[in-house]
């Protein structure tokens, strides 16, 4: 089952559209989590958003939401808008 950690309060745009981030994470059999980021749609009527690879991997859950709190974008790219 998969968790959400944080939800970002920017948006992040390109030419597919503008998307709302999240940073997703789930236990592993060893008891270690990994997390990757989820981008959504903000227009209700486009259905696909996009889904990052595993982006990192922690050995517990106070862990991983130190690590998604952490998370910002990168401010050198110009493919985020303000909230």
């Amino acid at each position: 089952m998969s968790d959400v950690m944080t939800k970002l309060s920017e948006t992040v745009s390109d030419a597919r559209g503008t998307f709302r981030a999240r940073a997703m994470a789930r236990r592993r059999r060893d008891g270690s989590s990994e997390g990757w980021l989820e981008f959504l749609p903000t227009d209700s009527n486009r259905s696909l958003g996009c889904t990052t690879p595993i982006e990192t991997m922690q050995h517990d859950r106070a862990t991983m939401k130190r690590w998604a709190s952490g998370l910002t974008r990168d401010p050198r790219r110009k493919t985020t808008t303000a909230k």
